[in-house]
């Protein structure tokens, strides 16, 4: 009991009593239930309504491995949301140097914390544990492949949590720790085996052959893929398992020790380094003076200088900007080098994964900085004097929007480089890139209002950004798993109406409008336009709600021509 000291307890407790473990633990069941909906649909399908007892076997171990799936996203998904925010919340509360003035060491600390989260996560995940051994016993998988999985999500939320809490030491803010975690998930997850299955050319001589390598050393690590492949071949391969659960043990442990070993000295207060070209016209013009517009002013140029890892961070992201900048212009110029003829070239190919990735990673930046750009107003104590300014709820409501817009102009600037280059050059058609242009500021502005809803509604920013997460996942195509067991025949594919709301399926639909002619391309259109002009109405309607509620819900009431903060909303009235 001493091992884990109190931080371990009065972190598991106060996890407990907060109503979000309920919610989770249904949402989870509800998944798996998903799953199994999804399996047996089409054997259910062909078998005319019945299942025999004969196809038990065969049904048990697809629902098997279904359902490992969920379970392995839930932890990569989940234990950033609830880990990443630990210590740098204690930092904008101010608290993180009162717990380290106690007896406490920093492992205890961060055992203490970590420990807790993984309590929880393990609850959580026990909840489909008898719908995973009901697969065992149907005897369709041996019970040493449920081990391995078991293990498997145990190291990884481990690993997880671990990079986790690393990330949160170093961040300013909470929202700051989410958004590095979910990006280098994103990254190393995600990425390499895209890239691997790419038909996009990989670069010649030393350079070609690095990324290959990391690219492969990547996915031997990767335990989506050890999952996906263990589903497609039937059985297990042991040795990749072990490559996988050692690697992710490890870099867990590594991280862990150097949480520990970095949290006094991250704790310290650090001094911003200034520029030193500040007195060049060129950096006035990137900081002007605030004018007549001061809140939009304060969203856009006021985030305080990098300091500690928000250097390193912003050095990997340019990095691979500069990357990603680089594999557009070699793509271009293989592609206008190559005779015309082939309708698939590097650019199109280029553009058709890449383009959708890069508005998907800008939006969800917009949704994390939206979700939190007014909760944690509350939590640092600012709210108040910026209720009490002569600022109307239209001027702080747009300024928050174009803030969050703001926010990822780096990528929107990867975005419309990859446009114009694909407009000029005939890869892609200008009216494609008109509507792709129209469909991802409808969706931007969505997301951002989407955001600021949740965050002036709700009173933390681990609420507001679990929510919005939540909402985000379920638009960009987890809706699916729950209308296509019900909606679709065997064998059929879903009906247009269905993928209107499908945000990925409209990126990769417009982007595919662009830079070929598939069949069916009028249909497609039709449904890319439905979306747009959904998510554009539900961004008015969702625009008019905000502006009309933002004083009651804000708190505060307009008295002989000025502005009072503090008025519940009860006193509001109607």
């Amino acid at each position: 009991m001493r091992l884990l000291g109190p931080m371990f307890w009065l972190e598991l407790r106060a996890n407990a009593r907060r109503p979000r473990s309920f919610w989770l633990r249904t949402l989870y069941a509800g998944l798996l239930l998903v799953a199994l909906c999804n399996v047996l649909a089409p054997e259910l399908g062909r078998a005319g309504g019945r299942l025999p007892a004969t196809s038990a076997a065969r049904v048990a171990e697809p629902f098997f491995w279904a359902g490992s799936l969920v379970q392995l996203l839930t932890v990569l998904v989940l234990t950033p949301a609830v880990t990443a925010g630990t210590i740098a919340q204690e930092k904008e509360r101010g608290t993180l140097e009162h717990l380290l003035t106690t007896d406490l060491g920093a492992a205890e600390i961060l055992l203490g914390k970590l420990g807790a989260r993984f309590v929880s996560m393990a609850v959580l995940l026990s909840a489909g544990l008898p719908v995973l051994g009901l697969a065992v016993w149907l005897g369709g998988v041996p019970i040493e492949t449920l081990l391995a999985v078991l293990g498997l999500t145990a190291v990884m939320l481990l690993a997880t949590g671990a990079l986790s809490l690393w990330v949160s030491i170093h961040a300013r803010r909470g929202r700051e720790a989410v958004q590095v975690v979910y990006a280098v998930g994103l990254i190393v997850v995600l990425f390499p085996p895209v890239f691997a299955r790419s038909p996009i050319p990989w670069p010649g001589g030393v350079v070609g052959a690095t990324l290959r390598l990391v690219d492969q050393g990547l996915i031997r690590v990767n335990p989506l893929v050890w999952l996906l492949g263990s589903w497609q071949t039937g059985s297990p391969d042991w040795r990749d398992w072990a490559v996988v659960v050692a690697a992710n043990g490890v870099l867990g442990l590594v991280l862990f020790v150097l949480a520990a070993w970095q949290l006094r000295r991250a704790a310290l207060p650090q001094t911003p380094r200034i520029s030193r070209w500040r007195h060049l016209p060129a950096f006035r013009l990137m900081r002007p003076r605030p004018g007549r517009r001061p809140m939009a002013w304060k969203e856009f140029f006021t985030d305080p200088p990098a300091t500690g890892l928000e250097r390193v961070v912003r050095a990997v992201v340019s990095a691979i900007g500069w990357g990603a900048l680089l594999w557009m212009v070699w793509a271009f110029a293989v592609t206008v080098t190559t005779p015309a003829g082939n309708p698939r070239t590097p650019f199109r190919v280029f553009a058709l994964l890449v383009g959708p990735s890069l508005v998907c990673i800008a939006l969800l930046g917009v949704v994390v900085r939206a979700a939190t750009c007014i909760s944690s107003e509350r939590e640092h104590k600012t709210w108040d004097a910026l209720l009490l300014t002569p600022l109307g709820a239209g001027e702080i409501v747009w300024a928050k929007l174009l803030g969050c817009l703001f926010t990822v102009r780096r990528v929107w600037l990867l975005v419309a480089l990859l446009w114009l280059l694909g407009g000029t050059s005939g890869q892609i058609g200008l009216g494609s890139v008109a509507g792709m242009l129209v469909l991802t500021v409808v969706l931007a502005l969505c997301a951002a209002t989407l955001g600021l809803l949740l965050s002036l509604r709700l009173r933390t920013s681990v609420q507001a950004l679990a929510v919005a997460l939540a909402i985000s996942l379920f638009l960009s195509g987890g809706y699916l798993l729950l209308a296509l067991p019900l909606l679709l025949p065997a064998g059929s594919g879903p009906p247009p109406w269905l993928l209107c709301p499908c945000v990925t399926f409209l990126l990769v639909g417009s982007m595919l409008l662009g830079v070929d002619n598939p069949p069916g391309a009028g249909q497609l259109l039709a449904t890319c336009a439905g979306g747009g002009l959904l998510y554009g109405a539900l961004w008015l309607v969702l625009l008019w709600i905000v502006r009309r509620r933002f004083d009651r819900w804000a708190g505060r009431s307009l008295v002989g021509g000025t502005y009072e903060p503090g008025v519940s909303s009860r006193q509001l009235g109607p």
